[in-house]
C-alpha cells in the first residue's frame, strides 16, 4: 500500500518553515494495510503502518503504526519491499 503524505498531513503555506532534520511529508509512503474502518459518515479509513523519512537523510526511516489513514490518501503498491 502507498500513503499519500500530502493527503494525511495538510500543508498551511501561511505557517510554512524549514526544519532541516523533520519528516519529510512529500510524496508518497510505503505502508501496509492491516484493516478497513468506516466511519459515521460512510468515509473508509485504512488502519496502516507506514514509514516516513527524515529530511536530513538518514539512512532509517521513521515508522508509524496503526495509524488512521483516509482511503483516498491510500493507494496500491506493487513491490514486496518491507518497511523500515
Amino acid at each position: 500500500m502507498w500513503v499519500d503524505l500530502e493527503q494525511v498531513c495538510l500543508h498551511d503555506p501561511a505557517k510554512a518553515r524549514t526544519v532541516v532534520d523533520g519528516l519529510d511529508m512529500t510524496g508518497k509512503a510505503r505502508g501496509m494495510l492491516l484493516r478497513w474502518q468506516r466511519s459515521i459518515r460512510g468515509d473508509w479509513l485504512g488502519v496502516v503502518h507506514y514509514q516516513v523519512h527524515y529530511a536530513d537523510g538518514r539512512p532509517q526511516p521513521r515508522i508509524f503504526r496503526d495509524q488512521l489513514v483516509p482511503g483516498y490518501a491510500l493507494g496500491p503498491r506493487t513491490d514486496s519491499v518491507p518497511l523500515g
